[in-house]
Formats: C-alpha cells, sequence, structure tokens
C-alpha cells in the first residue's frame, strides 16, 4: 500500500462528503457516513489529532474509494 498523508478527523470528514458520503449518525465523538452508491457505511472518530495509520487503512478498505484519493 503505498505511503498516506496523515489526516484529521475534519479534513477525513469533508473528502468523504466531497465522494458522495453523507454524515448520517452522530454519537458522541464519532460520525457514521454513508454512500448510497457504494452502500458502504464508515465510522470516524472525531477528535482533537490525526488518525491513526491503522485506522485510516481500515477506512480506506472499508469506504471502496481508490487508494489515490487519499494521496
Amino acid at each position: 500500500m503505498p505511503k498516506i498523508r496523515p489526516f484529521t478527523p475534519k479534513k477525513l470528514i469533508a473528502l468523504l462528503k466531497k465522494h458522495g458520503f453523507i454524515i448520517n449518525n452522530i454519537t458522541g465523538g464519532h460520525y457514521g457516513l454513508y454512500n448510497k452508491e457504494t452502500g458502504s457505511h464508515v465510522t470516524v472518530a472525531y477528535h482533537g489529532k490525526d488518525i491513526p495509520k491503522g485506522t485510516l487503512n481500515a477506512i480506506i478498505k472499508t469506504c471502496g474509494l481508490d487508494i489515490s484519493v487519499f494521496k
């Protein structure tokens, strides 16, 4: 997997919304996003620091978008 730049939760949510995801659930510090076209559901923890690499990789695999979107 190619290197991916770090993302803050705010930037990641904006990127996902740009590619067809909508926020359908907010519980505490977690945002649930859903894409009607792909049927993908992703949860993003909204905290004040960058998203850890492993969590970001899991979100990328789950959302169904091409890896080049996240570079």
